[in-house]
């Protein structure tokens, strides 16, 4: 009776040999057959990342924080009207495919703190922040609105003053004003970032090359291409 368990046990020793193998197979090929940008992004980006803040970029590109608008009204009950025009902003932006945009249930965590741009872009992990006032007098309104990048750099600011009618026309205003000083920098962005960087090590890119080019049909090839890629992040990180 003791032969029957012991083949059992052997048996189920083995599967579990070639269950592990075959999921560090399917891993490690998966590491290598990685398209080369996505290799040098991804996995420098989970090396050098520090991940217990929030990541900026979104997948390279840098997103933008509204901040609630600030009620300069005589009126402290004319809040709503300050936040539902920061809200309108929000939601016309997210619109726009150019840029994430920070949720509103993040921003309006701000109201009330009069929170330095630079701040706010870190803690959100955004590339723009804008920020502005309301000031309604019966008919009449006032706004002042400015944009920033994480440095604390003004981008673009500008203030309206007409008649309450025209509270649209000012919210699309703020907006095309926004995407067109933030546009550009995108577009430039994205062009430097696809930019082909080249290695300060010609044989760490030695390296790379002959692992992309290698497809691997065994463990143990797989494990040299691996090898490889690691010496040419050693050479030149």
């Amino acid at each position: 009776m003791a032969i029957p368990q012991q083949e059992e046990r052997t048996g189920a020793s083995a599967r579990t040999v070639i269950v592990v193998l075959g999921a560090v197979v399917v891993i490690t090929m998966i590491f290598v057959w990685w398209p080369a940008t996505t290799l040098r992004e991804e996995l420098l980006d989970q090396l050098l990342v520090d991940v217990s803040q929030p990541v900026p970029g979104f997948s390279g590109r840098a997103a933008i924080a509204v901040l609630p608008f600030d009620n300069l009204s005589d009126d402290p009950s004319q809040d709503y009207f300050a936040d539902g025009l920061t809200e309108d902003i929000i939601a016309g932006l997210q619109q726009q495919s150019w840029f994430p945009v920070i949720a509103r249930n993040s921003t309006f965590t701000y109201k009330g703190s009069n929170a330095d741009a630079r701040e706010v872009a870190r803690d959100l992990g955004a590339g723009y922040v804008l920020e502005g006032s309301v000031q309604r007098r019966g008919d009449t309104l006032r706004v002042n609105a400015q944009l920033n990048d994480a440095e604390g750099l003004h981008l673009w600011t500008e203030k309206y003053d007409g008649p309450l009618a025209d509270v649209f026309d000012i919210r699309d205003d703020i907006i095309a004003n926004i995407i067109e000083a933030v546009v550009p920098e995108l577009q430039n962005r994205e062009m430097q970032r696809v930019e082909f960087v080249h290695p300060d090590n010609l044989q760490a890119w030695d390296y790379l090359l002959k692992a992309e080019a290698r497809r691997p049909d065994s463990l143990e090839e797989t494990q040299q291409v691996e090898d490889m890629v690691w010496k040419a992040l050693d050479l030149d990180p």
